[in-house]
């Protein structure tokens, strides 16, 4: 069973839309939450709007034990990095040509709402997460 977590920028709805270049970071607290990670975790990260693309994103684990992440969206999991340990901790930058200028382009009724980029957990990941994992997201708005 699949477990969907979101940020509380998610949450709360903080979506940037301005025009120009927006950066957006976001820190997700496993320790806060009480959120266990396992092999079908997805923790809905950045919300991004209708219109943006993706210059740049960079993810920082702090050591959550066993197991990989990637990082995409709601269409394809590896757009922006692909299968990174969460053994040690490290700074990862997109990595993924798919998500170099990527625009989201969503259905005329999703207008106004919203995409959100994504952190999914695999591997042999079944810790109990202790640490955080922090995005930052680089987008232009035309």
């Amino acid at each position: 069973m699949a477990v969907t977590c979101t940020s509380t920028l998610v949450q709360n709805l903080q979506v940037q839309r301005n025009k120009g270049v927006n950066t957006v970071f976001c820190l997700y607290d496993f320790k806060k939450t009480g959120i266990t990670t396992s092999a079908s975790t997805y923790i809905q990260m950045v919300p991004v709007p209708n219109g943006a693309r993706i210059l740049d994103l960079w993810v920082r684990n702090d050591n959550l034990n066993t197991g990989a992440f990637t990082v995409g969206d709601g269409s394809l999991s590896t757009r922006f990095i692909a299968s990174t340990s969460l053994a040690a901790t490290l700074l990862t930058r997109m990595g993924n040509q798919l998500g170099a200028g990527y625009r989201v382009s969503l259905t005329v009724s999703d207008e106004n709402s919203f995409d959100t980029i994504d952190i999914s957990f695999g591997g042999a990941t079944s810790d109990s997460a202790s640490g955080c994992i922090a995005m930052c997201v680089h987008y232009i708005i035309d």
